[in-house]
């Protein structure tokens, strides 16, 4: 009798990741959970993670549910990895990291929006009263922060990526990530799932351009494959195809069931969230995108409270 395809996935939270293996039903047959201290401040606000806190208990994780499920471990057809989202890794031309990441809980801000914003398309911003959001984005973007006070790093910097991407370039040795993990201070088009030309409306709010984005696929497609090296450090078998998945939230939101508008996701993470998924574009508040949603017609708006859960703990 041919063995059942297993699935291993990984979860990263915001203080612990999560290795679950996955029958075809769905069906739970093993976990590991590694928790971690979510962040370290230089400054009062500010939220940094070294990346090695990431890749060594994403590599712990790995290797203590190998031993968990015996024998189950050979039958792992594909690996996919799901992450919190707007949370930045800087890498150069080489992969090397050049800075710790920037946690979603950061909230430094540049000083002064200076003339980021050309003329024209300050009109264009205040005709659609959106100028207000315009200069708040520019003032909270990390990428801005970084150009202004850490320039010899953005000099050096080629990518700029999520904590999705960083994984899958640890695994799979490719710049590549999914158009559904695409969640924070970037130059992305939320409605067109892909990024900004340099010369679109909003991608003079960003200091980082489409050539330090990396290319985006559709969730469910493959990212790449298990490199000999990742191999070693993880315990997963190399060659093993890596799947594009989602960001946390929508994961959640593909996982609970709600693929329509007539049902809500209710997550309480770090913080509280409430999704639906729609098959139009829907901007929840004003300039507030929709996200991409797993599947991949569809849209996932969401209202959050910042922190909101993190507080009964």
């Amino acid at each position: 009798m041919a063995k059942e395809p297993l699935v291993l996935s990984f979860d990263f939270g915001t203080q612990s990741v999560r290795a679950i293996l996955f029958n075809k039903a769905g069906e739970e047959l093993g976990k590991v959970k590694i928790g971690f201290t979510p962040y370290f401040s230089l400054k009062a606000g500010w939220a940094e993670q070294n990346t090695d806190v990431y890749w060594d208990n994403f590599c712990a994780a790995s290797k203590q549910l190998k031993e968990k499920v015996g024998e189950l471990w050979n039958d792992i057809a594909a690996v996919a990895v799901t992450t919190i989202r707007d949370t930045c890794v800087l890498v150069d031309k080489d992969g090397n990291v050049l800075r710790p990441a920037l946690v979603w809980l950061d909230q430094r801000q540049i000083d002064d929006v200076g003339n980021r914003i050309p003329k024209s398309k300050e009109y264009i911003f205040k005709l659609v009263s959106m100028f207000e959001t315009a200069k708040l984005t520019v003032r909270t973007s990390v990428c801005n922060w970084i150009h202004d006070n850490e320039p010899e790093i953005f000099e050096k910097m080629d990518k700029f990526l999520m904590l999705s991407g960083f994984m899958t370039m640890k695994l799979t040795g490719k710049i590549l990530d999914s158009r559904a993990a695409q969640c924070g201070h970037v130059p992305f088009d939320y409605k067109r799932k892909d990024w900004q030309s340099d010369d679109g409306l909003t991608s003079c709010l960003f200091d980082v351009k489409r050539r330090h984005m990396p290319d985006l696929i559709d969730a469910g497609e493959t990212l790449g494959f298990i490199t000999e090296e990742a191999a070693k450090a993880t315990g997963i078998k190399a060659g093993l195809p890596m799947i594009a998945t989602g960001n946390d939230k929508g994961c959640e939101t593909l996982g609970t069931g709600v693929i329509g508008k007539d049902s809500a996701s209710l997550s309480f993470g770090t913080t509280a969230t409430i999704q639906f998924s729609t098959d139009r574009y829907i901007e929840p508040q004003p300039f507030a995108p929709a996200y991409p949603a797993i599947i991949r017609n569809k849209y996932n708006p969401e209202v959050q409270i910042y922190r909101g859960y993190w507080m009964l703990t």
